[in-house]
């Protein structure tokens, strides 16, 4: 039954991961078509690569790291 979760585990964050690939040409289709980079769009993009990088992390170590989340107000 662990190796069943474990298998599922990382399908489930391969998934992940090829979501935010997907997620992430979208985003530059999106600002490539509009011609400019708004704050939303960088944020995007950031919140992506933090996604990959836990991902990453993930099969590196097996764990995944948990660090303070960062919230950005704009006013």
């Amino acid at each position: 039954m662990e190796r069943v979760i474990a298998l599922t585990e990382k399908a489930i964050l391969l998934l992940v991961a090829c979501f935010t690939v997907y997620g992430v040409a979208m985003e530059m289709l999106k600002v490539f078509s509009t011609g400019k980079v708004e704050l939303t769009d960088l944020l995007l993009m950031f919140i992506y690569a933090e996604v990959l990088g836990m991902v990453g992390a993930f099969y590196k170590s097996s764990t995944i790291p948990i660090s303070i989340p960062i919230i950005f107000i704009v006013t």
